[in-house]
């Protein structure tokens, strides 16, 4: 194998020396954008071997044909990462893995030079993409790896082989793909088939991965980090005050720069690994300032007097809850959600929509307003057994976003919640572009 560079799937963000993965999209074929990777810099280039005639004969010399050029690079990127020497951490689990992730490298930075996954680089080729920018100079890599089905894990643990995992709550969530809760478990557990794995940072409180935990067989080292006096590493002290959420963790105070109560849990996760990787329980207390991920509870003020939660980024029965949690602890003349549907819930999706209205019902806000097929059975049940909520249902995000402008009030919190692929965040858009 050639020593590895970076790899690229796409020629616009392609860097001089990268390694060009010509991957065939729904619309055009990888190799017909082989020359303008060249142009810009790229060493070399992979492509499926049945093109090779469509490629002109002055590129071939550059180009590796291959059978597959995305299990190529997964298999260059493996080879890659067992001449690595130093630490892997691989964060996994249903719900939480990115801001966790995020809290994990903030804090690892403050000491050693770590590469963690950046955007949504989690996934088949997302994995190998990252690992292929790991090199010497990095004293760890923490890698974020997402899963939809049983078997995604497996194939990605086996690529980034991490010596230490980081597993967030497991919940119901992709039952399209998991098909049952019970598939979330086996498919997230499968993180235990890394041959180096040496140690498991996970929640305490959770008697099914208890269960399957003592029945696995692996005898690695496990901390459990909760709020229960049974967990090994115990949080206390959680209050929210001036935008920011305070907790104890070890005889230290953490001060998170957010209201979002429920990320005391992943930051907590978060302090048990990076005292696990080298740093001492002293240097994990104190304010923290990470970069907050983006439509992750993100909270700011809009015209009259407005303050709006952008939890958009994904939705999730589990993460739904958390997020409502979140807000009845937060002070506003009127609380409000704006919502639609959570994806990929299978046979599950009416039952688990209709347990969210009972969600909404109890957690005092003063108004529930959704689009999506799904939400409606969400909003119909608030009607039938909620006399205190204006509940109200329509088509589309955008007769919503109408609506909401002569909705709203001064002083409202409202917060926006809804699966990526709804795109709760146009409603939002439009509420700041056409608010006055």
């Amino acid at each position: 194998m050639m020593p590895i560079a970076p790899f690229s799937i796409d020629t616009r963000t392609i860097r001089p020396g990268d390694i060009f993965v010509a991957l065939d999209g729904t619309k055009q074929k990888g190799y017909a954008f082989l020359a303008e990777a060249f142009q810009k810099g790229a060493a070399l280039a992979l492509c499926a071997s049945h093109y090779r005639d469509e490629v002109s004969e002055a590129l071939r010399p550059r180009v590796r044909f291959v059978g597959d050029p995305a299990l190529e690079m997964a298999n260059w990127a493996s080879e890659h990462r067992s001449q690595f020497n130093k630490p892997v951490i691989g964060v996994v689990g249903s719900v939480g893995k990115t801001s966790t992730k995020q809290f994990l490298a903030y804090l690892l930075s403050k000491k050693k030079k770590v590469l963690a996954t950046t955007g949504n680089l989690n996934n088949q080729l997302g994995l190998p993409l990252m690992l292929s920018r790991l090199n010497q100079a990095h004293d760890l890599a923490i890698l974020e790896m997402g899963a939809d089905h049983v078997g995604d894990l497996a194939r990605l643990v086996r690529i980034a082989e991490p010596d230490k995992a980081l597993l967030t709550p497991i919940a119901a969530e992709h039952l399209l793909g998991f098909g049952s809760l019970s598939g979330v478990y086996d498919g997230e557990l499968e993180i235990l088939q890394s041959p180096r794995l040496n140690t498991l940072v996970t929640v305490s409180g959770d008697p099914e991965l208890d269960r399957r935990l003592s029945s696995s067989g692996w005898r690695g080292k496990i901390i459990r980090v909760g709020f229960s006096e049974a967990a090994d590493i115990v949080l206390s002290g959680l209050r929210t005050e001036n935008g920011k959420t305070f907790f104890e963790i070890q005889k230290q105070s953490v001060m998170l720069p957010t209201e979002a109560s429920f990320l005391a849990l992943n930051a907590g996760l978060a302090a048990a690994m990076a005292v696990e990787a080298g740093m001492s329980w002293a240097e994990i207390g104190g304010e923290w300032q990470p970069e907050m991920p983006k439509g992750r509870f993100a909270i700011r003020k809009i015209a009259r007097d407005i303050t709006v939660i952008d939890d958009t980024y994904n939705s999730s029965p589990k993460a739904f809850s958390a997020a409502l949690e979140a807000l009845s602890r937060m002070k506003f003349s009127g609380k409000r959600i704006v919502f639609s549907d959570m994806l990929e819930l299978g046979s599950e999706s009416a039952r688990l929509h209709e347990a969210l209205a009972e969600d909404i019902a109890r957690s005092g806000v003063n108004a529930a307003w959704a689009f999506g097929p799904e939400t409606r059975r969400t909003i119909e049940w608030l009607n039938r057994n909620s006399s205190v909520l204006d509940s109200r249902w329509f088509p589309d995000a955008e007769s919503l976003a109408r609506d909401l402008i002569q909705l709203v009030q001064s002083g409202d919190g409202i917060l926006f919640k809804g699966s990526r692929g709804m795109r709760v965040e146009k409603v939002l858009e439009i509420l700041e572009d056409k608010l006055v």
